[in-house]
């Protein structure tokens, strides 16, 4: 990505008035290394996505600062979840997991565990569409923090976890 992405990545952090972890830098380079990260891991994402829906890419867009711009129009809210969630993750595969979560996907199953110094997360999503599962896996511990930001609720007995959302409005 160019130059121009860290523009419109930051434009994206200001327009849904929250601060990245680019903000904590006071000197210039040190600015643009975080902001590169971002960048970086963004880009990550996307190629991600593309390996992992190689059919989609034609009908619907991988993550990216000119699709989250385009979803910023009608879906404020679900741009502020997912820049929360680029500034907390560590894996391209769970920033596709949150994107497909803002797009309709439902979660079937959330498995996370630590055991002897390895973590571990699992999630299963199914899209509402095609009804087709995807598993999301990761062994970073910085990928937790996306567990809070999912919907996590009881109807009678049953536990639902429902939506991936921004953790301030």
């Amino acid at each position: 990505m160019s130059n121009n992405s860290h523009k419109d990545l930051l434009d994206l952090y200001q327009q849904a008035g929250i601060k990245s972890s680019i903000d904590f830098w006071d000197e210039p380079d040190a600015r643009d290394a975080a902001a590169e990260a971002l960048v970086n891991l963004l880009d990550a994402a996307a190629n991600s996505y593309a390996a992992r829906f190689p059919l989609v890419v034609s009908v619907s867009r991988p993550p990216s600062p000119k699709a989250l711009a385009e979803m910023q129009k009608d879906n404020p809210h679900k741009v502020k979840a997912f820049l929360q969630a680029l500034d907390s993750a560590s894996t391209p595969d769970m920033l596709v997991m949150v994107w497909q979560m803002l797009l309709g996907d439902v979660i079937k199953s959330v498995d996370m565990s630590y055991k002897e110094g390895v973590f571990r997360l699992e999630v299963v999503l199914e899209d509402t569409e095609t009804g087709h599962d995807s598993l999301y896996k990761s062994h970073s511990l910085d990928d937790a923090a996306l567990v809070r930001h999912f919907g996590i609720m009881k109807m009678g007995d049953q536990t639902l976890f429902d939506g991936f959302y921004a953790l301030t409005v």
